[in-house]
């Protein structure tokens, strides 16, 4: 328990951009991690956690760009 409290809650908290790992506890509950800046909490970049989640995003993004493209304006689907 200690070793968990010093992971958790005693880690260097560096000046500056760090790699954090955040808990989306509220909304999809997916562990994501955040690229944030200390300094001014400027969020640089997020992405899952688990790269087999990254992947299944990234196969949806592509099909999903791939179907708009493929549907022309002014056109029933």
């Amino acid at each position: 328990m200690d070793a968990w409290h010093e992971a958790v809650f005693a880690r260097e908290n560096i000046r500056g951009v760090q790699l954090e790992t955040w808990h989306h506890l509220n909304g999809c509950r997916m562990w994501l991690i955040v690229e944030r800046d200390t300094i001014n909490h400027e969020i640089h970049a997020i992405r899952p956690a688990h790269e087999g989640i990254a992947k299944i995003l990234k196969n949806r993004t592509n099909m999903k760009s791939a179907m708009k493209s493929a549907i022309k304006p002014g056109t029933k689907s």
